[in-house]
């Protein structure tokens, strides 16, 4: 028995040198590199590199398919037991070193995939047997790249398993690994999926332990792209009649994000969790696709909690879409502690609570934003009816603090005990509707918000296509801006600015919150309020104002410091002129101003008092 194992060892032995003596031979290994450009086709190099080592395998390299693919080395390994029969089969593949270079969205990955693709597996005479098994593939190191709207995208993996099979009816099934990131001891995304006859069938995909979220969502220059955080949870899919039917649901968690961008604010935002869940379907045939459910929470216990539907179909040359989606037991306190502190909206915020509800309607052409229809429905009423229990400190006269262009801090008192405060039913029927015309039209049916133009100004762009932060801001979010926030023009700003929001117009009656606006704004150079501003431009108390010298308080609302210039000069521009006309026609088209009102005030000169 000893000699014979010897002698099988040593017939082995020759086998193996035979075997790595014929695989490493010039003319096999020409015929190893024809074959692999024979099945890559056109476009495809393989570099010089090519040797055998003592168990057979072959490693050759670097292998380029341009203009998208480089492999540093591609190493293929026998499969032993074939290999005792006689037969000569390939055990595994394994690529390492592996760079993608997609183009821009993926273009040129996705032609290149078309161009080099041949039938399914499991399709074809050549099909393998039923058990028969595929050879594992292992990948280590490998990069994706690609660009974004211009923005540069890339996702590295340190190594990744794929494992074929096909059963006993003929499907072929595949399972496979991947690890996201540089760390090969990180969370792995894990892939089991089914092909038949035709072709994909049904896959799941489970992501565990907390997956890095920077190796997933790569584009780190959008500002509401997290720098820090993980990705658990799983996914299913699955496709009928030849794929053109299909349905996809989900359940994930993103935790401990971290945002750090100072667009999005001026300290990193963190921490923050996202749960998501949900199912769609889709009808190739048809160009549809469904959103039958979709929802979102937000913070650790899911304090806010979002149900949605939707939908995307082909209508001709246009992409239409539609979604809706409503809060689901919303209460605001815990919304407010959902939130992480860089996004918080303070204090002032921490004794107001009570259930609110929110619903969203949008739908249109998908590419064009601007012409989306927007119906956002915000019910207060029994939030007020709670929070107005307490009086609010704004209800009472309060001190106003304002810092100065030199940077002292001015105190006004918002009260009778400031000689220029001015109640609001002092306030002159003109300038009053001036101020509505020009800053917030819906001021007393609103519940804080201007949709409409909030949508406008959410796509705004500068002339570098980049998106900008504009105005659009109701008199009551104004009041939030002035009372509670500095002026930084960051997304955190306007956040805290929306909770504010709600607050004031849950706590403070619409009236108190029109006489707080009208003797705190700013309307000049250390001028705050009506009865400053009547004083510095016009020598007047508020209520002898003329019509045409309340319309001019109202233009300059939005700039006071930069049409101060105006005032200093003593005179209007032409363009300014027209402005003023076009505020008095509406004036006069709204019923604010009689025939003979709206002639007077159009003929009227408009004369400043001396500048001081």
């Amino acid at each position: 028995m000893r000699r014979a194992g010897l002698v099988g060892m040593a017939l082995l032995v020759v086998g193996v040198v035979s075997l790595k003596a014929w695989v490493g031979s010039d003319s096999m290994r020409e015929r190893v590199r024809s074959k692999v450009v024979a099945r890559l086709g056109e476009g495809v190099e393989v570099g010089p590199d090519f040797s055998v080592d003592w168990l057979g395998s072959v490693s050759l390299g670097p292998v380029t398919v341009a203009p998208v693919v480089k492999v540093g080395r591609i190493v293929v390994r026998p499969r032993w037991a074939a290999l005792i029969r006689g037969a000569l089969e390939v055990g595994s593949i394994g690529f390492d070193d592996v760079v993608i270079d997609a183009g821009e969205e993926g273009a040129d990955l996705r032609a290149t995939i078309k161009r080099l693709r041949r039938p399914a597996l499991g399709g074809g005479a050549s099909s393998p047997k039923a058990g028969s098994h595929y050879p594992d593939v292992s990948i280590e190191r490998v990069a994706v790249r690609s660009t974004f709207r211009g923005r540069p995208l890339e996702l590295v993996a340190s190594t990744g398993r794929l494992v074929v099979h096909r059963d006993e009816r003929g499907e072929t099934h595949l399972e496979g690994s991947i690890v996201p990131g540089t760390d090969p001891s990180a969370g792995a995304i894990r892939l089991l999926a089914a092909l038949g006859d035709d072709g994909f069938r049904a896959a799941s995909v489970t992501i565990d332990q907390g997956v890095a979220l920077s190796s997933v969502v790569p584009v780190k220059d959008f500002a509401l792209m997290p720098s820090s955080g993980s990705l658990r949870g799983a996914a299913q899919v699955s496709s009928r009649a030849q794929h053109h039917l299909g349905e996809l649901s989900w359940q994930l968690v993103f935790d401990s994000l971290s945002f750090s961008n100072p667009r999005l604010a001026s300290e990193p935002v963190e921490p923050l969790r996202v749960s998501a869940s949900g199912s769609l379907t889709w009808d190739f045939d048809a160009r549809a696709l469904t959103v039958t459910q979709l929802t979102l929470g937000f913070g650790n216990d899911d304090q806010v909690v979002f149900e949605s539907a939707g939908s995307l179909e082909q209508a001709g040359e246009t992409t239409m879409f539609a979604f809706q989606s409503h809060s689901v037991d919303l209460d605001y306190q815990r919304a407010v502690s959902s939130l992480p502190a860089a996004l918080a909206p303070g204090q002032i915020s921490a004794d107001v609570g009570g259930p609110l509800s929110v619903t969203v309607d949008v739908k249109g052409p998908l590419r064009e934003p601007l012409q989306w229809q927007l119906t956002v429905k915000i019910d207060l009423a029994a939030l007020r009816q709670v929070a107005r229990a307490t009086p609010h400190a704004l209800t009472k006269p309060f001190i106003y603090k304002t810092t100065l262009s030199d940077g002292r801090v001015r105190e006004v008192v918002v009260g009778p005990s400031n000689p220029a405060f001015v109640p609001l039913g002092e306030v002159p029927r003109s300038l009053l509707r001036a101020v509505l015309l020009c800053e917030d039209s819906m001021f007393m049916t609103h519940q804080g918000f201007d949709f409409f133009e909030m949508k406008n100004d959410l796509f705004a762009e500068n002339e570098n296509g980049e998106s900008v932060l504009r105005g659009a801001s109701t008199m009551t979010q104004q009041l939030a801006k002035n009372l509670y926030l500095s002026r930084e023009k960051t997304y955190a700003r306007k956040i805290r600015e929306a909770f504010l929001t709600l607050a004031l117009e849950a706590t403070v009656p619409k009236e108190r919150l029109l006489e707080i606006y009208l003797n705190i704004i700013e309307w000049g150079p250390g001028v705050n309020g009506l009865g400053e501003a009547a004083k510095r431009y016009f020598n007047k108390s508020p209520g002898a104002l003329t019509v045409k010298e309340a319309a001019y308080l109202a233009t300059i609302i939005p700039g006071p410091i930069r049409y101060y210039g105006f005032f200093t000069k003593g005179e209007l521009p032409e363009v300014w002129e027209r402005r003023l006309a076009a505020l008095l026609v509406k004036m006069h088209e709204a019923g604010d101003l009689t025939d003979e009102g709206f002639r007077e005030a159009m003929e009227s000169p408009l004369v400043f008092a001396k500048p001081p």
